[in-house]
């Protein structure tokens, strides 16, 4: 298997954010015939309610996270060299999410912005990008992940509208030569791509829907944790061996599958319980919930694993030991 090592990179801080509009079987108007089986499905999918965008939007939401993230590091919106964008669900098809945020937050005109057409492996990739940047020149990334799939669902499917929630993440990666080194792999099969797809032709007008095969996505997860095991041994490291596993959080019968598959439970990070899942995020808002539930932080050996649309999956191992962690 490829690796990739990034060395002179500093995963800083996270900082998440969800809206405040809660998303439950209570505020979904479900059918009264069909809310004992939609109950089945939350307590199978792990899910009691996510956050969904209400009055706020989600650029309003990321600029706020933003200035949480700066002000925590002591930074400057000046001194940020590289800022790269992860969503699928601007509001925009043209042009890219970076570019509203660029003048929404007054960004330098010399910044460079990269987006990133990623879903719940954008976060583990945007890491490896950033830390490809870092350990060149001595930059500054900013990585933002922001879904609003709350947009992209069809009113009429309960079980999805409980399972995925709205949100966005910050996270500051820096040069430092001291930096311990991030390790990482990342793998495309575009064949997967009707494992989970939004058709663009009028989505604007409520023609399509986000479509998610559960099946091939469980296969996906597999096949993501298989070749993380793959991985890690190349670098002489067994799970167990690890300090926390923090997969995306797709749903709780896919992750606790896997868990007792590889007798993993103990270190495996499911934090969806309240947040539902958030894509690119729900890797980062995994970290940030579990640290604010238990006032604890993450060790040298942490494990991200993402896997999602496209189909696209891979894993960074790192030290987040001294990253500092926050909720919005």
């Amino acid at each position: 298997m490829d690796i990739s090592k990034f060395q002179n990179s500093r995963i800083s801080s996270i900082h998440t954010a969800q809206p405040l509009r809660r998303n439950s079987l209570q505020t979904l108007n479900i059918p009264e015939v069909s809310i004992e089986k939609f109950t089945k499905i939350a307590e199978k999918l792990g899910v009691q309610e996510s956050r969904i965008l209400g009055e706020e939007s989600m650029m309003e939401l990321v600029t706020k996270t933003i200035k949480v993230s700066l002000k925590a590091s002591d930074l400057n919106i000046s001194e940020i060299t590289t800022v790269i964008c992860v969503t699928q669900t601007n509001r925009y098809l043209i042009p890219g999410f970076s570019s509203l945020l660029q003048t929404m937050n007054q960004f330098e005109l010399g910044t460079r912005f990269i987006d990133l057409n990623q879903g719940c492996a954008g976060f583990v990739d945007g890491i490896q990008l950033a830390a490809q940047l870092c350990s060149k020149v001595k930059d500054k990334v900013l990585l933002i992940t922001s879904e609003a799939i709350s947009s992209i669902l069809d009113p009429e499917d309960f079980g999805n509208r409980l399972l995925f929630g709205d949100a966005c993440s910050v996270t500051l990666i820096e040069y430092d030569e001291s930096a311990p080194e991030i390790v990482g792999f990342m793998r495309y099969d575009g064949a997967g791509y009707r494992g989970a797809f939004l058709e663009s032709d009028n989505f604007h007008e409520g023609k399509h829907y986000f479509s998610l095969n559960g099946p091939a996505v469980f296969s996906l997860a597999l096949k993501a944790f298989e070749d993380s095991k793959a991985f890690i041994e190349q670098l002489r490291i067994q799970f167990i061996d690890l300090d926390a596993i923090v997969p995306h959080q797709a749903n709780t019968f896919i992750l606790d599958k896997i868990a007792n598959r590889y007798l993993i439970s103990n270190i495996m990070v499911n934090e969806m319980k309240l947040t539902g899942n958030t894509s690119s995020n729900s890797i980062p808002i995994g970290m940030t919930t579990l640290a604010e539930r238990t006032n604890s932080q993450f060790g040298k050996n942490t494990l991200c694993i993402g896997f999602g649309n496209g189909f696209s999956w891979g894993a960074i191992l790192a030290d987040f030991s001294k990253t500092q962690l926050g909720k919005v």
